[in-house]
């Protein structure tokens, strides 16, 4: 979720933790779970430009962070 998307959505997922990238600035060491530190990252077996993430947790803090299947 970039800044601007945070704003012109913020009204209707005020309630749910977002996930915000930060290319240039490392976050507060207690102020994040999942953190996008790059965006033109590569991995082997895809092809073109992957974001780079990491999760601040457990397979449990990051299945608590998806909302529940209807």
């Amino acid at each position: 979720l970039t800044d601007e998307a945070a704003d012109a959505y913020s009204a209707t997922i005020i309630a749910r933790r977002r996930w915000l990238r930060s290319l240039a600035i490392r976050p507060r060491e207690n102020d994040w779970i999942y953190w996008q530190y790059h965006n033109m990252g590569r991995v082997d077996g895809i092809e073109g430009d992957v974001d780079l993430n990491v999760l601040k947790g457990s397979r449990e803090t990051l299945a608590g962070l998806f909302a529940a299947t209807p």
